[in-house]
């Protein structure tokens, strides 16, 4: 179970990277991976 949450995770991250995400939205990434991973 805790592969596939850090899987989607790293997928939505790299998804959103590809989008070309500001800083805001990369300290909201940031914030949500914490919260998914803690």
């Amino acid at each position: 179970m805790k592969t596939d949450a850090t899987d989607s995770t790293q997928r939505y991250c790299r998804q959103t990277n590809f989008a070309g995400l500001g800083p805001d939205g990369q300290a909201a990434l940031a914030r949500a991976r914490v919260l998914v991973v803690g």
